[in-house]
């Protein structure tokens, strides 16, 4: 991800061509969901922090729903997307930003 921005900075037609210019809405309201329940815990709000968390919680689990679509039933692939549908938004959204800081470049 940190190197889209720099694949859409040298070709920017291209890249909304075939790539896209917008992050997934989806890991993004994950991540803000995430950002809220965790700026609730530390400002000692307990309501934005469950309200946060409980956001997190239900899109977490329509993405690694989405992504057991079609695939193997086995607790061990079951937990695994649960784990890394946790895990890929935040580092996904953390990536793109790196990317976009280190190349200069806002993806429009």
């Amino acid at each position: 991800m940190a190197f889209d921005a720099l694949l859409y900075k040298k070709h920017p037609q291209l890249y909304r061509q075939k790539i896209g210019a917008a992050p997934r809405w989806d890991y993004c309201a994950i991540v803000a969901a995430l950002i809220l329940s965790l700026l609730g815990l530390a400002i000692g709000h307990g309501v934005l922090a469950i309200a946060g968390a409980a956001t997190w919680a239900l899109l977490t689990a329509m993405l690694c729903r989405k992504r057991l679509e079609g695939t193997s039933r086995s607790v061990s692939h079951i937990a695994e997307m649960v784990f890394t549908s946790a895990l890929v938004p935040p580092l996904t959204v953390f990536w793109r930003v790196a990317g976009a800081i280190r190349f200069r470049v806002r993806f429009a």
